[in-house]
């Protein structure tokens, strides 16, 4: 599998994914991605901030991620927990990830994520953190499987009534 900076040219085969993902979540019960989130908009600015990342195999996208250097405003506000660093350190954040419906089950997700712990390395940074749905239960497993460790709740208002309902992650590199 290769990994590459996504392109504009990409978004059709990475908004398919959205689409099937977001599908997923909703025929699951999560109560993630939904009211036009994630949109196009979105993953044209991460690819101007050269942080959209796309996996490939035969030519075809098997997964798509954000990976982001910036501070993430949101995280200060954890509760009921903490972060495995300090808000000071440079950390790595993974956003928008999903994999197509075609590679479902066949490590798309690992290898992406360890494709960006290795680039967050180089980039020095000591830690890469995650959120996620409380109730995607998927993603939440496969974190852990991925050696990332829950870190608390954030307090996170997308739209009236779901704040809280999100969970942290972080994983020393």
């Amino acid at each position: 599998m290769d990994f590459r900076l996504a392109e504009p040219a990409d978004l059709p085969q990475i908004m398919r994914i959205v689409a099937d993902a977001q599908k997923f979540l909703r025929d699951n019960g999560v109560d993630q991605w939904v009211n036009g989130y994630p949109d196009e908009g979105m993953f044209l600015a991460d690819m101007q901030k050269q942080g959209c990342y796309v996996a490939v195999e035969d030519g075809k996208i098997a997964g798509v991620a954000t990976l982001s250097f910036e501070p993430e405003e949101k995280y200060p506000g954890i509760e009921e927990g903490k972060w495995l660093t300090n808000d000071d350190a440079l950390y790595a954040v993974v956003h928008r990830s999903a994999v197509s419906v075609d590679f479902r089950g066949r490590g798309v997700f690992r290898q992406l994520m360890s494709f960006f712990e290795e680039l967050s390395a180089k980039r020095g940074a000591v830690s890469v953190r995650v959120d996620t749905h409380r109730d995607n239960a998927v993603m939440r497993s496969a974190l852990l499987k991925l050696g990332y460790k829950y870190c608390g709740r954030l307090e996170i208002v997308c739209k009236p009534g779901c704040g809280s309902m999100w969970v942290a992650y972080e994983k020393l590199l």
